[in-house]
């Protein structure tokens, strides 16, 4: 597959209509915006052919030392038929260095599109941001291009040197601060509250499980279900303590869950496989 990449003069109607259907308005300048900075030297308005056939747009601003994939789109009707892969090669090949911004992955249709990328070559910068109310974390093709403040103010400060068409595009999008964050700090706060609540429910865990172990200690027996809980309660602790500790994300509460709750399902069993099979009737208050 060899593509083309030329000024979207000649194809104008077609790259206008797929940028537009493409990207929701919120997250798109008005078309002319485009025409008018691609005019310049900084920043490139692209068709995208396979020979003749129009598969595509992109559009670019020069970064001085990157470049700033602002927008890609492929036809829907030619998508998942390896275009956008072959799109992103050839402008990684032709510009080096790339970084773009996409949507936090927060559903499948977020998450497909940064595996996407992820898969094509760019690199998770741990690096977000917030532009009219939408959270956007920042990609890259070169892991040693530190994303700052600065550059990514350049992805609107060098699309035009007009001052007034600068005015448009500052009403449009923010052309200040970026605020650009770490993301792992992001991610830690959002469960932060959850992680406090977790440890609290566990220390007070322990509060009553002490007294078992302080029996078993002594006595050196105890029924199967204090043993059970006992274990699961020293599992909590040596997950939850790993994950406070760490900076691991939050799927470690997800899987530590199901498998809590999978422990817990098989200790129930064998303590009624035990009881049946020895036709013993327990009274509750032995079970601790």
């Amino acid at each position: 597959m060899y593509l083309n990449y030329i000024d979207y003069c000649k194809y104008k109607e077609k790259v206008e209509k797929l940028y537009l259907k493409s990207f929701p308005e919120d997250e798109r300048f008005p078309f002319w915006i485009l025409e008018e900075c691609s005019k310049e030297d900084n920043s490139d308005l692209l068709a995208i052919l396979d020979e003749d056939k129009f598969v595509g747009m992109c559009y670019l601003v020069n970064c001085n030392e990157a470049y700033y994939l602002m927008y890609l789109a492929v036809k829907p009707e030619l998508r998942n038929q390896n275009y956008g892969s072959k799109i992103l090669q050839d402008l990684k090949g032709k510009f080096k260095t790339l970084f773009l911004s996409i949507d936090e992955p927060i559903d499948e249709l977020s998450i497909r599109r940064k595996n996407f990328y992820l898969r094509n070559g760019f690199y998770d910068t741990n690096k977000y941001y917030k532009d009219t109310g939408v959270n956007y974390e920042v990609l890259c093709t070169n892991p040693e291009y530190e994303i700052t403040n600065d550059n990514m103010l350049m992805r609107y400060t060098n699309m035009t040197s007009n001052p007034e068409l600068f005015k448009v595009i500052a009403s449009t999008f923010n052309t200040g601060d970026v605020g650009l964050k770490n993301k792992n700090m992001h991610i830690k706060w959002e469960v932060y509250y959850m992680a406090i609540f977790c440890t609290i429910y566990y220390i007070l865990s322990y509060i009553e499980t002490v007294p078992q172990i302080i029996k078993l200690i002594k006595t050196k027996s105890s029924n199967d279900y204090s043993l059970g809980m006992i274990s699961l309660q020293l599992i909590a602790l040596i997950s939850w303590s790993i994950y406070i500790f760490t900076s691991v994300q939050s799927v470690v509460v997800y899987v530590g869950t199901i498998i809590d709750l999978l422990l817990l399902l098989f200790v129930d069993f064998l303590i009624i496989m035990y009881y049946k099979f020895n036709k013993k009737v327990v009274d509750p208050s032995e079970w601790k």
